[in-house]
């Protein structure tokens, strides 16, 4: 962010600045924002967010200029996350969402290419003789499925948190989720089960 900025990226950072007044000024409340972050003392802290309504409204670059001069401290790499806030004893923590979004998006295209290779090969001659004959393509072609696709992560999560605990969270969770038919949002706590 050390390079200079024009006079029409000034017009639009001013025109944020005002946008954005109130909601910079409000206090913050345990939620979801659009900002960026720093790491002091082991904690990842909320430096500067952005409403929403402005971060689809204006230019991303913009945008990122905006969060780079509103910010508390200055550091070189400067990123856009989803972050859920916790405000505990005056300490504004936040929890990276885009983290673990990043993980999901990375292993469901992993699996759309395995999947299109096999189908790719699944139109081999030897392969339609073979289903054929016996019904059933050979066990190589055989389609990969979505279950089990983050158990990767298990061994991890063990480690790192005590994972029991947590399966008893996500299946309260999932229970209170199906009382509200909202299924939809069972997919990537399922996607860790195995």
């Amino acid at each position: 962010m050390s390079q200079i900025v024009d006079d029409s990226t000034i017009d639009e950072l001013d025109e944020i600045f005002e946008s954005e007044n109130d909601f910079f000024n409000n206090d913050k409340v345990n939620g979801y924002y659009i900002g960026n972050n720093c790491i002091l003392n082991n904690m990842i802290l909320l430096s500067s967010s952005i409403s929403i309504n402005s971060f689809f409204k204006y230019n991303f670059n913009d945008v990122l200029y905006y969060l780079y001069y509103i910010n508390i401290l200055r550091y070189s790499r400067l990123v856009v996350d989803i972050m859920k806030l916790h405000i505990n004893e005056g300490f504004y923590t936040v929890c990276i969402k885009t983290y673990w979004l990043r993980l999901v998006q990375r292993h469901i295209k992993k699996y759309y290419l395995e999947k299109k290779n096999i189908l790719l090969k699944r139109g081999h001659p030897r392969a339609q003789y073979y289903f054929q004959i016996y019904g059933k393509y050979p066990f190589d072609l055989r389609l990969p499925t979505m279950y089990g696709l983050l158990s990767c992560y298990r061994k991890w999560l063990n480690i790192i948190y005590n994972l029991d605990f947590y399966k008893n969270i996500i299946r309260w969770c999932s229970n209170e989720l199906i009382k509200c038919n909202k299924q939809w949002y069972l997919l990537p706590i399922h996607l860790f089960l195995l």
